[in-house]
This record gives C-alpha cells, structure tokens and sequence, in this order.
C-alpha cells in the first residue's frame, strides 16, 4: 500500500509505477497492516513524522469505515471521561482482591 502522490513522485524521477487499484477487503487489510508497521515505526523512533503516519492511516480507515473524524472524537473524549487519560502517568503494578 502507498500513499496517492507516490506514483507521481516517481514519474518525477523517471521511473514508473505499476499500480494496481485494490477492492476493498484488501485495502482494509492492508491499512490494518500499515496501521501497524507506522506504530511499530513510532516505537522505535519516537519521532513526529511517523507519528503523523499513524495519524494519515487512521484517517483512511476511519474514511473507509465511513466514520466521520467528529464521531471519532466523540468516542476518545468519552473513553477519556470514562477512563481518564495517561497524564498522570499510572503504571499499573498489581491487583489485589479484597
């Protein structure tokens, strides 16, 4: 899976792409598996650029799921208010049963 302007990119290099157009039970798995590799990437380099990655895939599964990125907020803000967030940094030692 490549981003749109890539082909084009190439061409500018005198190259050629040969593409294919991919039905959609392949683009899912395909965004699920670049959802992935760009996290993995993240991990490892910590930087903004691979974190603006996950942010461009999670848009085109969420475009492709026909989720509005307002619904989506929607969810985090309520998983957040259930939940909270991680700006305490909690880590989690152990459970005890009473």
């Amino acid at each position: 899976l490549i981003r749109d302007k890539v082909p084009a990119i190439l061409q500018e290099e005198g190259k050629t792409a040969c593409c294919d157009v991919l039905d959609e039970a392949t683009y899912e798995k395909l965004l699920n598996e670049a959802f992935l590799e760009e996290v993995a990437r993240y991990a490892r380099e910590g930087t903004l650029e691979a974190m603006a990655d996950i942010g461009e895939v999670m848009h085109a599964i969420l475009a492709l799921k026909k989720i509005p990125i307002e619904a989506f907020q929607q969810a985090r803000l309520a998983r957040m208010e259930e939940l909270g967030g991680y700006g305490s940094r909690l880590f989690l030692k152990e459970v005890i049963e009473k």
